[in-house]
């Protein structure tokens, strides 16, 4: 068996299957975090629209009011808008 980067090459068919099925269950919890990723994209879409309304608006207005109090949830700083 030759490893050349992400090829494999070899002359017995059962061991480049074994190679295969290693890569595939370490490529396991990749795709269950990519699956996660997009499903979050997914319940996020819908308040695109309002986000948009919300930052044209800022954007049209001379001033904007920004109060710089923070406090932390789940290790996140968010701020007030109070």
């Amino acid at each position: 068996m030759e490893l050349t980067g992400s090829v494999i090459c070899t002359n017995d068919s059962s061991l480049l299957r074994q190679q295969l099925v290693v890569k595939k269950l370490e490529n396991r919890p990749l795709r269950r975090q990519v699956t996660a990723k997009q499903q979050a994209i997914e319940e996020l879409e819908p308040l695109q629209p309002a986000y948009n309304d919300v930052n044209e608006k800022i954007r049209e207005n001379e001033v904007v009011y920004c109060n710089e109090k923070a406090f932390p949830v789940d290790r996140e700083q968010h701020y007030s808008n109070r």
